[in-house]
């Protein structure tokens, strides 16, 4: 779990650069999580990343990612993992994700944290 942090942490680091944060075609990325204990959905700025829910305070969170079904463009938010992520609408997995933007993590459901409340550090 905490190589995972550091991977995500340098790769922050390397896409931020020295502008405001890192960006895509869509706008600004930010970090999605969802919580396994109580099923929030939450997202925090890109230099964030949370230690534990905001809601329940577990540490068990997982990072998601933003998944776009190259068939039919469907966009699936899921955890971020190697296998990939079966998209929603028609079942093909994909395999490109990439960090997602603040429109598709409200779409999703998720309500944006402070550092203070997701993190003791």
């Amino acid at each position: 779990m905490r190589f995972l942090r550091l991977i995500v942490i340098l790769t922050s680091v390397l896409i931020c650069g020295c502008h405001k944060g890192p960006t895509s075609a869509n706008g600004t990325v930010y970090n999605g999580f969802l919580c396994k204990a109580c099923k929030v959905k939450f997202y925090t700025d890109s230099d964030v990343y949370a230690d534990f829910c905001p809601q329940c305070k577990s540490v068990d969170v997982q990072g998601v990612g933003s998944y776009v079904c190259p068939a039919d463009q469907h966009l699936t938010i899921g955890p971020r993992n190697r296998a990939g992520l079966a998209c929603e609408q028609c079942g093909v997995v994909v395999m490109d994700m990439h960090l997602p933007v603040e429109g598709e993590l409200k779409s999703w459901g998720a309500v944006k944290k402070s550092k203070s409340e997701v993190s003791s550090r």
